[in-house]
């Protein structure tokens, strides 16, 4: 995963950017900024949905919808994330999706593979009470802590006072939160835009 994953997952919680250099959005020039907050419903089709869907990392329900506008869950994060990581693959092993790592995520939970993954390569260990709540809605922080968990940093983050102070340090210090400005303790929402 790279910061360019990032900027995808990030984006796709409907995380408000101060500054995106480096993306082309329709002619504009990288390096100029994010157009403004009238631009977004463009951005969000040119640029969030286009490259998340395109690459298999959002996926609708069922029917197919995307439900932008509503939250995403804990275990929605954790197949983005997986996705992201490009592990869509090995998120389907039916001896993985076996495992009991949380009670309330049974082998015959959709995101099952997802959680497990994600719980074997760090991203995610769940609650003090043993449970990982896939349907209760994910908040920023707990993104960023999946994010860094993900790429290894747990560890860090965990000598940095754990969760959700050693996180937020540990993301600050390799740059996740300079383009970024949301409020930690909200619920993150999918992307808000049209397609």
């Amino acid at each position: 995963m790279n910061w360019n994953d990032v900027e995808n997952i990030l984006q796709y919680m409907n995380i408000e950017w101060k500054n995106l250099s480096g993306v082309d959005l329709n002619g504009t020039t990288p390096g100029s900024g994010l157009p403004n907050k009238s631009d977004k419903e463009e951005l969000s089709k040119t640029y969030e949905m286009g490259v998340l869907n395109k690459n298999g990392i959002i996926v609708g329900d069922p029917d197919g919808d995307l439900r932008e506008g509503d939250e995403i869950t804990r275990a929605e994060f954790a197949a983005v994330l997986c996705r992201a990581m490009g592990c869509e693959n090995e998120t389907e092993n039916d001896d993985l999706k076996q495992k009991i790592y949380f009670p309330d995520v049974p082998a015959e939970h959709w995101a099952a593979g997802y959680v497990n993954f994600a719980y074997e390569n760090g991203a995610i260990s769940g609650f003090p009470d043993g449970n990982f709540y896939p349907e209760e809605k994910v908040t920023n922080e707990q993104v960023i802590k999946m994010l860094i968990g993900a790429w290894g940093y747990g560890d860090a983050a965990e000598k940095n006072g754990g969760y959700p102070n050693g996180y937020m340090k540990v993301a600050k210090e390799h740059g996740v939160l300079d383009t970024i400005e949301f409020n930690y303790k909200n619920a993150s929402k999918r992307l808000v835009a049209s397609v």
